[in-house]
């Protein structure tokens, strides 16, 4: 039997928590190696030192950042680099690498330039020409890339939580309410429509709800009575959650961004134990529909009744126990047959239980 220990190196470099999610708990799992490349490392945020190595990239004192710093990182430690996975966005770094790797390339895809804008990218073009297989968030998003790329290998990996880091208990004291986790935006600013939350927070607040936000720009304005958090360490975050009675996802408003989408919250919620309320995500509410983890609304007044039905119905007691379904343990083998298509052998299996251990009462 050849070796099967292979070396992946992940390329991040806006350090999404989905790359570091993948990459820790397969190679916790099947104990092969890891390499990440960003421009982002933080000590606050995640656990650096579950890595083989980190390659911090620098942006210069204008805040600009050079690809040739990208590449010349690659070109050095491609001879110990077994598979390339880039997360995109961007998505530049995809054919920037493979002009310089003759090494399989998986596009790790979280996000669809074109699906938001409408309208065809050049950097993801050449992107999705240079891949050899892609790993995505959804099956909506593995439907857009078969019929995009035909004959390359894709698969559904979902931006599950590694088991480790799953809470072992609520926090306490109990703060009830309802909070959201992720990107927020000004109101007169956001970045994208999904962000820019203030009104939503205000109606919800003037029906009686406290509402939470953990996020990683504390900096917004326009939120009154938000009690906003952030930025903490990412485990530190996911216990923080168990505090809340339920989480809010989607997007205030209509957004392409929510097309296919399966965020990261999604399953830190519901690794917190946490139902959900899903505006304006026609993915995330089929997958709450079909898992019974939430329930969606369709106006900010339906909010109090749908956190009545879920009271009366015990969601919160069955998203805690069901949770661990859910772990990122459960999509190493879909991570795995990516590697060895396109490395066109066999690796070592990880042992994957067929069902996870249940929290003890």
């Amino acid at each position: 039997m050849p070796d099967s220990k292979i070396t992946i190196g992940h390329v991040s470099l806006h350090s999404c928590v989905r790359a570091h999610k993948i990459a820790w708990a397969w190679a916790d799992e099947t104990k092969n190696k890891v390499v990440l490349f960003t421009e982002m490392v933080d000590n606050r945020h995640h656990n650096w030192w579950l890595y083989d190595a980190c390659v911090k990239l620098y942006k210069d004192n204008k805040g600009a950042f050079h690809p040739w710093q990208y590449e010349m990182a690659v070109k050095t430690l491609d001879p110990i680099i077994d598979v390339w996975h880039v997360h995109n966005e961007p998505d530049w770094p995809v054919w920037v690498l493979r002009k310089h790797t003759k090494k399989p390339i998986i596009y790790d895809i979280h996000d669809l330039r074109s699906v938001r804008e409408g309208q065809s990218e050049e950097n993801e073009d050449k992107a999705f020409e240079a891949a050899d297989a892609f790993s995505v968030v959804s099956r909506n998003y593995m439907n857009r890339v078969i019929k995009r790329t035909q004959t390359k290998p894709v698969r559904e990996v979902l931006s599950c939580v590694p088991k480790g880091m799953f809470p072992k208990e609520r926090v306490t004291p109990y703060s009830g309410g309802i909070v959201y986790e992720g990107g927020l935006g000004n109101a007169d600013k956001a970045e994208f429509k999904c962000r820019a939350w203030s009104d939503v927070f205000g109606k919800i607040e003037d029906l009686g709800i406290q509402m939470w936000a953990y996020t990683a720009n504390p900096a917004v304005k326009g939120f009154r009575k938000t009690i906003i958090k952030g930025p903490i360490p990412y485990i530190n975050m996911l216990q923080e959650l168990t505090a809340h009675e339920f989480a809010l996802i989607g997007s205030p408003e209509p957004d392409p961004m929510f097309d296919g989408a399966l965020p990261n919250k999604l399953f830190e919620y519901m690794c917190a134990g946490l139902p959900m309320i899903c505006m304006n995500a026609p993915d995330v509410s089929q997958f709450l529909m079909a898992t019974g983890m939430g329930v969606t609304v369709n106006d900010v007044k339906d909010i109090p009744d749908a956190m009545q039905y879920m009271r009366d119905r015990k969601f919160r007691k069955t998203v805690w126990t069901n949770r661990w379904s859910w772990t990122q343990e459960s999509q190493i083998p879909k991570v795995t047959w990516l590697y060895e298509k396109v490395l066109g052998r066999s690796l070592q299996k990880p042992i994957v239980p067929g069902e996870f251990k249940k929290e003890q009462s």
